[in-house]
Parts: C-alpha cells; structure tokens; sequence
C-alpha cells in the first residue's frame, strides 16, 4: 500500500501539472504578443506577389524549335528567369540551380516547367550544352518594355539570377531575390505542388 506521504506528493505533483498546464500557455502568448517578429507569419520563403499578376503573353516573342513554346508551359508550375542583361555567367549558374530542383521533386517533376526569358536582341542565343536537351526549358524573347514590366513584378529589383513562380493558371505569385536558396525553392514547390490539385 501506498504510504500517506507518497499520496499527498503524488497529488501535490499533480496540482503542480496542472498548474504548469494552465499558466505556461498564458505566458507563451503574452510574450509571443509583446514580441511578434520572433512569429514566422507566413510558410513560404519566396516573396508573395499581392494581388497576383496574370503573365500576359503580349510583347514576348517566340525563340524556340516548337511553333508554340508558350504552349507547353500552359497549365504547368513554371520558374520564370528574366535575363534583362542576356544569360551571362550567373544567368547560366541560375538556369542550374533550377534544373536541379526540378530533378529533386523526383514523381512531380512533370509538373514543372522553366521559362527563360531573353531581351529581343539576343535571339541568336543558345543555351549550354546541358541545357540544350532539356524539354522542360523554354526560351522565349521579349521586347525591353515588356523586360521592365517583369521586372517591376519583383519591385524593380529582378536581378538575372532571381526567379519568378507561375501557377498553372497564368498568374505570377512569389518572386525569388538573387542569391536564392534552392532548397527553400523545393519547399516552396512541394508544399504548393501537395495542396494544389491543378497543374
């Protein structure tokens, strides 16, 4: 038989429970209240476009065998890299880095599609020999309005090596700055690939 005394330890202990059970959430949320920049408010990593931006099609020329490269990237997740300055050195180190995070979203990857756009003037452009044989790559020009106007969908600040995310609907809804991790980029692609049912 329990003694009297390991009794009323084990009901001390309890109320202690209880207690602790009862005032540490309370204290949780006032600091979390008095301190909100330690709250992570969002769960994507990628800059959110708000309101999203459909990605009108005017203004961008065809650079590609297919008669209508637009057209395979219709109704995909597609990873925008505009090369304001023709794909130099860090635009090829980018075309990279989203290749392979395409290759890592493994039974997925038909889902993705990149599209790399070039100014008007560098039509005569072709992609390293990696690249070449990529079907998921599409390369397309557009005139320098239409450059700038891509351009302001990330605030002006679009460098060669920084992305933009269409949904398969058209719209552009998260910007990537230069220097972009590519594992947060296959975070961001998994959890919106999970929850979406279209693309």
């Amino acid at each position: 038989m329990n003694s009297p005394t390991s009794s009323t330890r084990r009901g001390r202990l309890v109320i202690v429970i209880i207690a602790l059970l009862t005032f540490v959430p309370m204290l949780l949320a006032w600091y979390y209240a008095n301190h909100p920049e330690l709250i992570n408010r969002h769960s994507n990593y990628g800059h959110l476009i708000q309101p999203p931006l459909p990605f009108e099609q005017d203004g961008v020329g065809i650079l590609a065998a297919s008669p209508a490269p637009l057209e395979d990237i219709r109704g995909h997740w597609v990873l925008i890299q505009v090369a304001v300055q023709g794909c130099e050195a860090v635009c090829v180190d980018t075309l990279h880095k989203t290749h392979q995070t395409r290759l890592m979203l493994n039974k997925e990857i038909s889902r993705v599609r990149r599209l790399l756009v070039l100014p008007d003037h560098r039509a005569g452009w072709q992609p390293p020999a990696g690249e070449a044989t990529d079907q998921s790559l599409v390369l397309v020009t557009a005139t320098p309005a239409r450059l700038q106007a891509l351009r302001q969908v990330a605030g002006g600040s679009l460098a060669d090596d920084g992305l933009i995310l269409m949904d398969p609907l058209g719209n552009l809804i998260l910007h990537y700055d230069s220097g972009f991790d590519p594992y947060r980029l296959i975070k961001d692609l998994q959890h919106l690939l999970k929850a979406s049912r279209i693309g």
